[in-house]
């Protein structure tokens, strides 16, 4: 009988669903494109910022932010994958 959300401590619930998000993503990440396990460190880091940006830019109806916000990810994310890699997130992934 559990929602998703509800009373009081919810910035701390919303953080660790932020949290959780970025580790399925990573996980389907690490299946999909092969990352090793450094890669797959960094990508989680990376994407745990990304989605905590990300819930912050929908709270506030920030859309102005969210390109940005994308272009940095995608930078920060070539940072870490090969070439390949990268290419395949971009088909695999299309809509982050």
């Amino acid at each position: 009988m559990t929602t998703g959300g509800g009373g009081g401590g919810q910035a701390s619930s919303q953080t660790s669903s932020a949290e959780a998000q970025a580790r399925d993503l990573t996980n389907r990440m690490k299946t999909v494109l092969s990352l090793d396990k450094t890669q797959e460190e960094k990508v989680l880091t990376i994407n745990v910022v990304n989605q905590k940006l990300l819930q912050r830019i929908r709270e506030n109806n920030d859309q102005g932010l969210a390109a940005s916000t994308k272009e940095n990810y995608h930078k920060e994310l070539k940072a870490v994958l090969s070439t390949d890699q990268f290419s395949k997130f971009r088909t695999s992934f299309p809509g982050l």
